[in-house]
């Protein structure tokens, strides 16, 4: 009978063995997140702004422009014997004057640029404006033109006019 106990605890230890929970798979190994190279101690983080006080609120055309050199009366229609005046609204939010670059390109109605061109200094705290003037002596071709207006080397705004 010793037998016949040696195979029925063998086959018992053997679907014991069976139904048992299977093991739960190793966790996978956490990624290894690549190693920024340090920055030069005072050094600005790669997303600031050197500029970012300084900012453009709004851009108007017209023909005549006030002291301050905002437009009198936006337009968006212009004979073509006119000067397009651009006046561009920017503010300074610090405290000191801030260094930028106010730059308007003007295209044609054939989209080629006739007039590139940029004021860079240091713009004053607060809000000013600036203003940029173009004409042509024998008076612009009718159709859609466009101002695009950048900050820093940037378009920030774009405006689209005619001439009639």
């Amino acid at each position: 009978m010793n037998r016949v106990a040696t195979l029925a605890l063998l086959s018992a230890l053997g679907l014991a063995a069976c139904n048992r929970a299977p093991e739960a798979p190793a966790a996978p190994a956490e990624p290894v997140a690549p190693v920024a190279p340090a920055e030069p101690a005072g050094a600005a983080p790669a997303d600031a702004k050197p500029d970012a006080a300084l900012s453009i609120a709004s851009v108007d055309l017209g023909t005549e422009v006030g002291a301050d050199n905002r437009v009198s009366t936006a337009l968006e229609s212009f004979s073509p014997g006119d000067t397009i005046i651009a006046s561009i609204a920017l503010g300074n939010a610090s405290t000191a004057p801030v260094e930028g670059s106010i730059g308007v390109r003007w295209s044609g109605p054939d989209g080629q640029v006739f007039n590139d061109e940029a004021q860079a200094k240091a713009w004053p705290a607060g809000a000013q404006a600036v203003a940029f003037r173009v004409a042509d002596p024998k008076g612009f071709k009718p159709g859609l033109y466009k101002l695009e207006v950048s900050l820093n080397g940037s378009v920030v705004q774009m405006r689209e006019f005619t001439i009639k």
